[in-house]
């Protein structure tokens, strides 16, 4: 008798960046937190796609900054 067991291996940063609700993401991220061998590069990530979906399930959007001259002044 074979019984078939299905994986379903997904990356932490798969998982955060289909997350549904914030609180989900705040338990991936405190997950991630516990990889004691991921680089300092990878967990980099992790935060930038936390920061990014928290911003999507939010609703919140980027201000939009002033241009600058060439001589650094804001254009009036």
């Amino acid at each position: 008798m074979t019984i078939a067991v299905e994986f379903n291996l997904t990356s932490l940063a798969d998982r955060i960046k289909n997350a549904k609700t914030v609180n989900e993401l705040n338990l991936l991220l405190q997950e991630g937190e516990g990889y004691g061998y991921a680089s300092d590069k990878t967990k980099r990530k992790w935060i930038k796609l936390h920061l990014a979906r928290t911003t999507e399930l939010l609703g919140e959007t980027k201000t939009e900054s002033r241009s600058k001259t060439k001589k650094g002044r804001k254009r009036e």
